[in-house]
Order: C-alpha cells, then structure tokens, then sequence
C-alpha cells in the first residue's frame, strides 16, 4: 500500500453511509428502487428504506468487481433483478478503492430468472 488515504472510497464506512442517506432521500434512488419494482432479498424488500442500498451494494460489487467469484446465472440473476440500482451505481462515480473493476457485461438473457421479492 502506498500509504495515501483513502478517505471517500467504498472502503472507508462513511462514503457506505453517505451513499445510503442520498439513495433514501435521492430521487434518482428512489426511481431506481421503483423501476425495477422488486429486491435482490428478502431483508431488502421488508426494509426497502433502510436496508435495500446495503443488500444492493453487496451483490453490485460482485457483478462489477468480483465477477470470477460468482457463478454465471448468479450473475444473470442479479443483472435482471437490480439493473436499474446497478445504473444507478455506476453513474455515482465512486471510489472503488482497493476493488478494480473486472470485465462485466449485462449477461444475455437467461430467461425468467428474475428474484421477485415484492
């Protein structure tokens, strides 16, 4: 590590909770929430203002960063259950530091695999 700070990247906790105090009151996160009109989880769906961004981030960060980690039709599946929360991510233009992006690409359709938790 080169011993610069990292203050604001997705590994300092404050940017998280910055990222969550906009989406809940951010009209772009809300619309987000409501165009894909269900959660990546159950957690998420039962605690939609407190709960989703946090459910959303985590599966975001493996379709984004950790996609060798994950299993193609998981990959699907996230892709056609959040794919507006992930536009939504990506037009943040956060820090992802330590996390470089790998190569991810929406998935072809794999049919109707969506997660729906309504």
């Amino acid at each position: 590590m080169d011993g610069a700070s990292h203050a604001g990247s997705v590994s300092d906790p404050r940017q998280v909770i910055a990222l969550q105090r906009d989406r809940v009151f951010g009209h772009y996160g809300l619309a987000a929430q409501t165009a894909d009109d269900c959660f990546i989880s159950t957690y998420a769906r039962d605690y939609p203002a407190s709960e989703d961004i946090a459910e959303s981030f985590l599966t975001y960060l493996a379709v984004r960063y950790r996609m060798d980690r994950i299993s193609p039709f998981l990959n699907a599946t996230i892709w056609q259950t959040i794919p507006n929360r992930i536009a939504y991510f990506n037009a943040q233009s956060l820090d992802m530091h330590p996390f470089t992006e790998t190569v991810s690409v929406e998935p072809v359709s794999w049919g109707s695999i969506r997660m729906l938790y309504r």
